[in-house]
Parts: C-alpha cells; sequence; structure tokens
C-alpha cells in the first residue's frame, strides 16, 4: 500500500517538496498539513509589500488553488502534534493521524524573541505570518502609540534620547 508523503508546513519549502515529488513522477497520495491553513505562501513580502499596504493577501500564494487540485495534493489544516515513529504517521492537535511512507518537515523558522524585558507586552510585535503583517500594519494606519512604554535592551528609554546614527554608542548610555 502507498501511503504517500506527508509534508508539515506551509512555506515555500513545503511547496517545493511536493512539486518536486510531482515533477519526478512521484505517485501516491500528497498531503501539506497547514498550521496557518493557508495555501503555501511567500514571506519575503509580508516585511515589505504587504505591511506597507502596497499588495494584498490574494498576492502571497505561491500558485493558484487549481496548481494543488490539478497535481492531488491535498491541503490539510491543522498542527502536527507528534510523529508516530512505530505508526508512520503524523498526529495532529487534534488526534487524526497521517499515514505516510516519507514525511517531510519544513516548517521553517520561528522567529526568537530576544530576551529583553518587555517583548511579550501589548504593541510588541513579531513578524512571522501573514496575520502578523497585517496585525502591524493596522497598527501602524491606527498611528496608534504603543501601549507599553519603549524600552532599550531592557531600560527604559527616556523621551528626547536617541542612538547615534555613526555607530558610536547613543546619548541616553545604552549601547
Amino acid at each position: 500500500m502507498n501511503r504517500g508523503l506527508v509534508i508539515v508546513g506551509g512555506g515555500p519549502a513545503a511547496y517545493a517538496a511536493a512539486e518536486a515529488f510531482r515533477a519526478r513522477g512521484g505517485t501516491g497520495p500528497v498531503v501539506l498539513v497547514l498550521a496557518e491553513g493557508r495555501h503555501p505562501y511567500n514571506r519575503p513580502p509580508l516585511s515589505k509589500e504587504l505591511l506597507r499596504g502596497e499588495a494584498g493577501e490574494h498576492e502571497l500564494p505561491l500558485e493558484a488553488p487549481g496548481w494543488y487540485a490539478e497535481r492531488h495534493v491535498a491541503l490539510r489544516p491543522g498542527v502536527a502534534a507528534a510523529l508516530d515513529l512505530e505508526r508512520r504517521a503524523v498526529v495532529l492537535e487534534d488526534g487524526d493521524g497521517l499515514p505516510y511512507d516519507t514525511c517531510v518537515l519544513a516548517t521553517g523558522a520561528a522567529p526568537v524573541p530576544p530576551p529583553i524585558e518587555g517583548t511579550g507586552e501589548a504593541g510588541v510585535h513579531l513578524l512571522r505570518t501573514a496575520e502578523h503583517s497585517l496585525a502591524l500594519r493596522a497598527s501602524a494606519q491606527r498611528g496608534r502609540r504603543p501601549s507599553a512604554p519603549c524600552r532599550a535592551l531592557g531600560r527604559r528609554a527616556r523621551p528626547g534620547r536617541r542612538r547615534r546614527r555613526d555607530g558610536g554608542g547613543s546619548r541616553s548610555g545604552v549601547g
């Protein structure tokens, strides 16, 4: 029985794995497990065109939805919780198991907040997903001031103090 290929991830690497598998004559089921529930998409525009409002969400996907159907690549929204190596299955958070002959983990990197006080507070954004970019853009468009005080390396930044542009430290004594 051909259990196929399960690819965990929703970015360019996951898309490339599915495309290469089919292009090289791979048969059997192909399933992409998508934690974000979106078709695989380009991430560079998140910090550029999407963030500036010059591109819309519809411009992010790597391929049109029909591409996946034409190549018999199933898109499965969900989050992988475990690999059952004995059963050769990806176990999702909802308990479903996706059997595989081959499993590709193409989850990409997650942003790692620096160990600086205040990084978890409201108004401090990480940028990894389309949702992150849209939230940051919405916050900027509202022109809101951050709800958390601005901090420089864990110290409260003093109004009117800026880092020197010549790289020679700062006037505030931080850095």
